[in-house]
């Protein structure tokens, strides 16, 4: 009883404000642990990791449906582009035009992950009120992401303005 206690806990809805860890908008502090939705070619799939567990624990304990088929959107696309880079990697260098697309595709793919993901923490602000936030004590740059994102210190006002077209 005290074990499923304890998961419990770690994985509680929020009560405040998350901050993104330095200057990386894709990785946030919950509860004293970073939690990294960052892609890592290395390690395979965004949804096979565990942090994906943890996001989604995370999200059902505060039992709103938005920020969940926002955070599943992001994951899929996430998912879309890891499985281009597989195939641009699996086409041979002679077929040109087909990695030329596959290229452009990723590169649509990457502004859509991005901005999924922007999609994702104002809709987990809209439905809980847990913002995610630059931490400007915590690295002496962040001041400059701020003004990046016109003087806002949310991390999707940032995301948003690094990809509009």
């Amino acid at each position: 009883m005290v074990i499923f206690f304890a998961i419990q806990l770690a994985f509680a809805c929020p009560s405040e404000d998350l901050y993104a860890v330095g200057l990386n908008a894709y990785v946030i502090q919950v509860e004293g642990e970073a939690l990294s939705l960052e892609m890592d070619i290395a390690a395979g799939k965004l949804s096979d990791r565990d942090v994906v567990t943890q996001w989604r624990r995370i999200l059902r304990s505060c039992d709103k449906r938005p920020p969940i088929k926002a955070f599943e959107y992001f994951i899929g696309l996430t998912d879309r582009l890891y499985e281009l880079g597989e195939e641009f990697q699996a086409t041979a260098l002679w077929q040109l035009q087909k990695r030329y697309l596959i290229r452009k595709s990723i590169t649509q793919t990457e502004r859509d992950v991005a901005l999924s993901y922007a999609n994702f923490l104002r809709v987990l602000q809209r439905e809980t009120g847990i913002a995610v936030r630059w931490n400007k004590e915590e690295h002496f740059l962040a001041q400059g992401v701020i003004s990046t994102a016109r003087g806002s210190d949310l991390v999707a006002d940032y995301v948003v303005q690094m990809w509009k077209k």
